[in-house]
């Protein structure tokens, strides 16, 4: 009886798993950029909220001052430094007019995390178009900001951009980076059919006028994240969003570089998942557990039954390769040797995650 269920949990699961494949991740990884108009139409504010960041501020917003766009201000949100970031930004100040520091004083803030530093960020912004990264990141290119910025028109208030972590040696740096992958192919793979969920607050751009509209963050004010997720979960739709996957407009990253900071990170950000709107949740449980049926199901009937080795082949043979392409467009081809163990991992990653995620109750971002 019990191998019966099983049986056809396994079935329902591979069926599941072909049609997200083949039916939402293909048209992703097929997907060609199309051609925007990069005049210097929008003035933008570059957001950032900074704590303790003054090693990062050094080396990266350079980056950011020297694009090649002229309306722009970038506006950093001092969140209780206790480093030097305060002096490094003041030194930036002296030689560049564009920047403003706007300083936190974290006893006051309503909002855990770095949303009441960037609530009060934007409160002094001067431009509608806001673009928002944070101080360890590093853009692609010096036209990164024009391509951005390109995304905003009258119909499209929302731009969700792609932001991979660097290349290190070792299996954590290849997880972190694979897991990076797997959640902007998810996003991504959404937002082209019409079901935005969420974007990647070290790169995202989105109209002001949005954030006045939804009230900022108040309606999920007491989670520690969703500066980023659950905004957009809340106020992108099918007509207003679109993606850009010009690696031009890339934003890179540091990943964390021992399991226990991963950890952390992680059950930091997705604790946002059970406040997304409904039918995301439905989506993205339905993918969740049926990669998590497959695999572990398939596990124990590869040993009593002939037909799971043949799902497990057949579904590999559809995924790798437009694991390949996806891994192509997002730069990231070294990972596909590893793809068919990742993939395998990613269902027990899915089962620790869980409870993890559940009893977190961190109110810390740094």
């Amino acid at each position: 009886m019990i191998t019966t269920i099983l049986t056809w949990l396994f079935i329902i699961s591979a069926i599941i798993q072909l049609l997200v494949w083949i039916g939402i991740y293909l048209p992703f990884a097929l997907y060609r950029e199309p051609k925007r108009v990069e005049n210097e139409v929008n003035k933008v504010s570059i957001v950032i909220a900074a704590r303790n960041e003054s090693n990062n501020l050094v080396k990266y917003l350079p980056r950011i001052l020297n694009q090649n766009y002229r309306s722009f201000e970038i506006v950093i949100a001092n969140d209780n430094s206790t480093d030097d970031t305060d002096k490094i930004i003041s030194n930036f100040t002296t030689d560049y007019s564009n920047i403003r520091v706007v300083d936190i004083e974290r006893k006051l803030a309503q909002f855990p995390g770095k949303k009441h530093a960037l609530t009060k960020a934007i409160e002094t912004v001067q431009n509608e178009v806001l673009l928002f990264t944070d101080a360890d990141c590093e853009p692609a290119s010096a036209n990164w900001l024009g391509k951005m910025q390109s995304l905003i028109t009258t119909t499209h208030t929302v731009g969700l951009g792609y932001s991979p972590f660097k290349k290190l040696p070792g299996f954590l740096n290849a997880w972190v980076r694979f897991e990076g992958v797997y959640t902007a192919i998810q996003y991504f793979s959404l937002a082209l059919r019409g079901l935005p969920y969420m974007g990647v607050g070290r790169n995202l751009i989105y109209k002001k006028n949005l954030f006045s509209k939804a009230d900022g963050f108040a309606s999920h004010q007491d989670i520690l994240s969703g500066d980023d997720d659950l905004f957009i979960n809340q106020v992108a739709n099918k007509d207003n969003t679109v993606i850009t996957l010009d690696p031009k407009t890339f934003v890179y990253t540091d990943s964390a570089t021992d399991w226990s900071t991963y950890w952390k990170q992680k059950r930091r950000h997705v604790s946002t998942g059970s406040k997304y709107q409904f039918h995301h949740q439905i989506i993205l449980g339905l993918v969740t557990l049926s990669h998590v049926i497959f695999h572990l199901g398939g596990f124990v009937l590869i040993f009593s039954t002939e037909f799971a080795a043949f799902f497990f082949a057949g579904r590999f043979l559809i995924v790798v390769p437009i694991y390949g392409l996806i891994l192509k467009k997002l730069k990231q081809v070294d990972l596909l040797i590893l793809i068919p163990l990742l993939d395998v991992l990613l269902s027990i990653y899915y089962l620790i995650l869980s409870p993890a995620v559940i009893f977190n109750q961190t109110q810390k971002w740094k």
